[in-house]
């Protein structure tokens, strides 16, 4: 290991290694107004840009599917029968109860009460539960409290999934828990940081715990970094394959997704070989290769796109206006026309005319 190398790894040791950080949370919820406001207030927009609004029709459908009574007795169900029109949808609660022999199946649920639910208010519609002398029950008050707290406020388990797992992009988990190890230098450690004590406010607690070096942590971290690593690269090179087979163009948004993992790899690599010791080259080199071959695929499929599409192109001996055209395009066009060494007489002209723009 030369100096400079023996160096950072001394650095890293004397420094600890980064953080574990894991969380737990009990009655966690919040409006998403409330939630963008507090991390707006504390200056972290880019967070609260992840909160979404609500969709409550969505919301609904969940609180459903989840309800129970939370009464001595929970043996109850809600169900989505029918709707009166377009917009209303009526929701059946029902109460198990055990038949003569004391065999549990569907047919015991017996209907005890109704709510009628309006798409287009989003929200429950008292003036037909009024009529129809429906929605009165304990069970009913219930669920509708359920439901409108499911449809208006986010619990840990959005926090969890839209805030905390995208500052994880760089993180290793570590075992098969909810614990990950982030390194000092992670960009996103210090956004982490200053979500801690607004979050316990709302229940969900963040532990961010120092990791000093010793015996046991380098083994642990350096593999389960080196098996993520892995572990990714292959869901990025059976990705690359149905690209490959697909005749359609790699879609932007996914092209950027490969390069930033890519990109992310490599920075865990270099993280455990500078800190840990670890020599990494081998891995290192594997998704450089990945990475180009990406690109490969990626610039393959624009050309046999772009000259698919060319083909199709009523061409005009225009010099003026096909020097205007992107040069993907002009050299598109061109190997279409040329392919087989055959141009089609009636393109000769545009042919002359893109040859001159190509200069």
């Amino acid at each position: 290991m030369e100096a400079k190398e023996q160096r950072q790894v001394a650095e890293g040791l004397v420094n600890g290694h980064g953080v574990l950080v894991y969380w737990k949370f009990s009655g966690t919820s919040i409006t998403p107004d409330a939630l963008r406001s507090m991390l707006n207030t504390a200056g972290l927009a880019e967070v609260a840009g992840l909160v979404k609004d609500i969709d409550r029709n969505k919301a609904l459908k969940s609180a459903v599917r989840t309800w129970t009574n939370q009464g001595a007795n929970k043996n109850w169900r809600a169900r989505i029968v029918s709707g009166q029109d377009g917009s209303m949808r009526n929701i059946s609660l029902m109460e198990f109860e055990e038949s003569s022999d004391g065999a549990r199946n569907r047919g015991d649920y017996i209907q005890r009460d109704m709510v009628v639910y309006n798409t287009d208010t989003t929200e429950f519609d008292a003036s037909i539960m009024n009529a129809g002398q429906i929605g009165e029950s304990g069970s009913a008050r219930k669920f509708m409290g359920y439901a409108t707290k499911k449809m208006t406020h986010l619990d840990g388990n959005y926090i969890r999934e839209k805030l905390i797992y995208p500052l994880f992009e760089d993180a290793v988990q570590v075992g098969g828990g909810g614990t990950f190890y982030l390194p000092n230098d992670c960009a996103s450690l210090d956004v982490i940081k200053q979500l801690q004590p607004l979050l316990r406010i709302i229940g969900f607690v963040l532990y961010v715990c120092d990791i000093q070096a010793g015996p046991g942590w380098d083994e642990a971290i350096a593999d389960s970094t080196i098996d993520l690593i892995n572990g990714r690269l292959e869901k990025l090179s059976t990705q690359m394959d149905g690209w490959e087979e697909s005749t359609r163009q790699v879609r932007s948004d996914a092209e950027d997704a490969a390069i930033r993992n890519f990109v992310s790899l490599n920075k865990m690599a270099v993280h455990i070989e500078t800190h840990l010791g670890h020599q990494l080259e081998e891995l290192k080199e594997r998704i450089s290769t990945m990475k180009e071959r990406a690109a490969e695929i990626v610039d393959g499929k624009r050309t046999v796109v772009a000259q698919a599409k060319a083909k199709k192109i009523v061409l005009s001996p225009n010099v003026e206006a096909i020097a205007m055209w992107p040069r993907m395009k002009i050299e598109a066009v061109w190997g279409a026309l040329m392919e087989d060494a055959v141009c089609p007489q009636d393109n000769i002209e545009a042919a002359k005319s893109i040859a001159v723009a190509m200069g």
